[in-house]
């Protein structure tokens, strides 16, 4: 293991990142790599995140709204493959989940790195509550 910023950080996780903006996501990319992770991937849209769940990444990272879609079916199908899922979500942004996904985390944007890595390595480990 190696250490990364105070984190302890696991083997390598292939991840997938669904955030719309393209900034923000780049960001979440670039702070995975650096804690030792593989980004398989990032998605802006609902079309371009169920091409990626293909791959069957470790864990998925996904906005609860992309390009004005919510990310229900592409989180149950990576839920029906047992892909560990963190939802994303703007500070801002009023959104009603549906009781089938009100169990899974939930990260508040904006985002640190330390609270990402941490979060992120707690789900890929199975210890991460709502």
């Amino acid at each position: 293991m190696k250490a990364i910023a105070n984190h302890e950080v696991s083997k390598a996780k292939r991840i997938l990142v669904a955030v719309e903006d393209i900034t923000t996501a780049h960001t979440i990319a670039f702070w995975l790599t650096q804690a030792g992770h593989h980004v398989i991937g990032i998605a802006k849209t609902v079309q371009e995140a169920t091409a990626y769940s293909y791959r069957l990444p470790d864990a998925a990272l996904l906005d609860m709204v992309l390009s004005g879609k919510l990310i229900w079916k592409v989180a149950e199908r990576l839920a029906e493959r047992r892909v560990p899922l963190l939802l994303l979500t703007g500070a801002n942004e009023a959104i009603i989940t549906p009781a089938r996904w009100q169990r899974v985390p939930l990260l508040s944007k904006p985002i640190t790195f330390g609270t990402l890595i941490a979060r992120t390595d707690r789900l890929l480990r199975g210890d991460l509550d709502p």
